[in-house]
């Protein structure tokens, strides 16, 4: 089901039509967000992958002269328990650094959350986009909110020549990837048929890690919404035809994300986990991408390489050193916010974000 209504728009602003649809699949939107550096979460094909899992759209979109300018994909779903909770992983995305356009869309955020009884909306602000986060600060968004997304990140600038993107590894990566290649690990691009085996892989890790793992339909799921364009990659770390570890990588844009990655803990010492993300480098290189993102990172470990100092490489930022091992900038990105409709929780809320967050886990269940 799909519909599109008009949305009332203050005389200040009346070169600007506003509307709000809950359609999923918007090829439009998918354009916009592409000409606007949009990220991959505000798009048609996520919110189609996240309504397998109970998520509904509204997706507010600003046009000026028939053409968007700006917008918000909001994903919300009710708790038996709690509630309607919303989400905003990466918006409002505008296609410039526009003040009052940005005030225009996060005025619609808190209006569809008051329509649709949202009891908490979280808004992850986009990266590159500082004018966004000024606005959901002035429009009553609250910080200390659940991160839905990583404000921490490794990112490559893959348009240098390759030769040059491997001497900008740390000497220990470049060290493991030339005893990866020496010991016979091969990498190769999967297809539809090894997500059984990465779903292993990814309960393999779950379990060593100590959390849950997705549902079983939840990879197929994210698969089919992104492969009919050709945005989604899989990649297989194998030794004797055996798969090791495996990588589910996200393009859009001009960026390449590794979204999710599994490994059956074998072979530590022949690194295919090096040799699979160099592989994912070397593809997103030659076909044109700008940036390869490595995935989220701590922010206190990004600060500490900001400010210079060292952080002991012990068990729980290990995986940061790793990606931080590729070369890339580490980059810190705008602190989630949040927007509480009543007005009693809204005073309360310093005291009750940090429950909200331990009860309804809520950076898991938008990753789910």
């Amino acid at each position: 089901m799909s519909s599109i209504q008009s949305v009332p728009v203050t005389l200040e602003f009346r070169d600007y039509e506003v509307r709000v649809s809950e359609q999923t699949i918007d090829p439009t939107w998918d354009a916009f967000l592409t000409a606007a550096r949009g990220n991959y979460p505000q798009t048609g094909m996520w919110a189609h992958a996240k309504s397998g899992s109970r998520y509904q759209t509204r997706r507010i979109i600003v046009e000026q002269g028939g053409t968007i300018v700006g917008g918000a994909q909001l994903l919300f779903r009710s708790f038996p328990i709690g509630g309607a909770f919303g989400y905003v992983p990466l918006g409002p995305v505008l296609i410039s650094e526009n003040y009052s356009l940005a005030r225009i869309i996060v005025d619609q955020i808190r209006r569809l959350a008051k329509k649709e009884r949202l009891r908490f909306v979280a808004v992850q602000p986009p990266w590159r986009s500082p004018t966004a986060a000024a606005a959901l600060r002035d429009g009553g968004f609250l910080m200390s909110s659940p991160e839905l997304a990583p404000s921490a990140s490794v990112v490559i600038n893959v348009t240098s020549d390759l030769s040059r993107i491997f001497s900008q590894m740390s000497a220990t990566t470049r060290k493991h990837l030339r005893r990866s290649e020496r010991s016979g690990i091969t990498v190769r691009e999967g297809t539809s048929s090894d997500l059984v085996t990465f779903y292993r892989l990814a309960c393999a890790t779950a379990h060593r890690q100590g959390f849950a793992a997705p549902n079983e339909d939840y990879f197929p799921r994210v698969w089919g919404a992104f492969a009919p364009v050709g945005s989604i990659k899989i990649f297989v770390a194998e030794m004797a035809e055996q798969a090791l570890s495996a990588l589910l990588v996200i393009a859009f844009g001009n960026t390449v994300t590794c979204w999710r990655m599994g490994w059956a803990g074998k072979q530590p010492g022949l690194y295919p986990n090096e040799a699979m993300h160099w592989a994912a480098i070397r593809w997103a290189k030659s076909h044109g991408y700008r940036y390869f993102d490595l995935g989220g990172i701590s922010p206190e470990v990004a600060k500490s390489i900001g400010s210079c100092k060292t952080r002991p490489v012990t068990q729980a930022y290990k995986m940061d050193y790793f990606k931080l091992g590729f070369g890339g900038k580490a980059t810190l990105f705008p602190e989630p916010t949040g927007y509480v409709h009543n007005p009693v929780l809204r005073w309360a809320w310093p005291l009750l974000s940090a429950s909200l967050v331990r009860f309804l886990r809520l950076r898991r269940l938008t990753l789910t």
